[in-house]
């Protein structure tokens, strides 16, 4: 058969080339077409095998092929960039001195940032690095986290309160990204009206000074998702004292979202949960309730049901 007739077919059929003779097998070209198309890397000759172009070409496809690979193929760079973009997972399988290379660290996390936790702490301080590593998928949570702390106890109070930073841990995962935040960058207006836009709804990290900001507490509840209310609805019982007091201003709440009188009956009936909201859920409140919101009346037993209907 023709090498081009045979290389077409390769690359439709690429477990043939297990089954070729040893003469075929020997030509790179083939070789390449068949680990370019299927996991056939373990049949081919040792010679190839070591073939920087096709095992790359391997590595390209998918095939795991470190097994097969001695450690100065785990040093060349075009290798370890390779195989880092294809499967991130392995970066701890790369001798140590590759591991802390700049240029193999980034494309690494710009296809999963995660590995970043694994990475030697003069590449976890690196900016564009951890720029990188949080766009695709690490949470500004794993830098605020203690444990981070406690490695880099000079920088994370100062890359926490970096503005940039935040955005982009917002634009790409959510507005809850801002609860790790210096406490500073909550002043920052425009960064605060960015931050509410993507989303944000936990109000147990909101700073003491805006908990009882009304109309923030409104666009905040307002933000709260159908599917995780159980999440965040919950932590109403953060916001100002003051506000806890205002049934006029928790009308306006429950008006939003049924959940939050939901909510409120919860902790009425908790002896501890009952205190942050000193007033009675009577069938006056109850009644007003189901006037802003009709969706309560799913919420009220059956006496309170009959009385707000009255």
């Amino acid at each position: 058969m023709e090498n081009k007739k045979l290389k077409e077919l390769l690359e439709r059929e690429p477990w043939v080339y297990e089954f070729l003779a040893e003469e075929y097998k020997e030509k790179k070209e083939l070789a390449i077409a068949a680990v370019n198309a299927g996991e056939v890397f373990q049949f081919l000759p040792e010679e190839l095998k070591a073939d920087k172009e096709v095992l790359m070409a391997a590595i390209e496809y998918g095939d795991e092929v470190f097994d097969e690979m001695d450690e100065e193929m785990f040093r060349d760079m075009d290798i370890a960039r390779t195989m880092v973009r294809v499967f991130p997972d392995d970066y701890e399988r790369l001798p140590e001195d590759m591991q802390k290379d700049r240029q193999v660290a980034l494309e690494c996390v710009k296809v999963r940032g995660e590995v970043y936790e694994f990475f030697c702490r003069e590449l976890q301080e690196d900016e564009e690095i951890m720029e990188e590593a949080i766009r695709h998928g690490l949470d500004l949570g794993e830098i605020a986290a203690p444990d981070w702390g406690k490695e880099h106890p000079d920088g994370r109070e100062k890359l926490l309160q970096r503005e940039e930073l935040v955005r982009i841990a917002v634009e790409y995962h959510d507005g809850n990204q801002m609860c790790h935040a210096s406490g500073k960058l909550w002043e920052n207006q425009e960064l605060v009206e960015f931050v509410l836009a993507k989303g944000f709804c936990q109000l147990k990290y909101l700073p003491e000074h805006l908990r009882s900001d009304k109309e923030l507490i409104k666009r905040i509840v307002a933000n709260i998702p159908a599917e995780n209310y159980g999440d965040y609805i919950f932590q109403l019982h953060f916001i100002g004292e003051e506000l806890r007091k205002d049934t006029e201003f928790l009308l306006e709440l429950i008006a939003e979202k049924a959940e939050v009188f939901r909510f409120i009956l919860r902790c009425k009936k908790d002896e501890v949960l009952t205190r942050y909201f000193p007033f009675e859920a009577d069938v006056p409140f109850c009644k007003k309730a189901y006037q802003v919101n009709p969706k309560t009346l799913r919420y009220m037993n059956k006496q309170m049901k009959q009385a707000v209907k009255m």
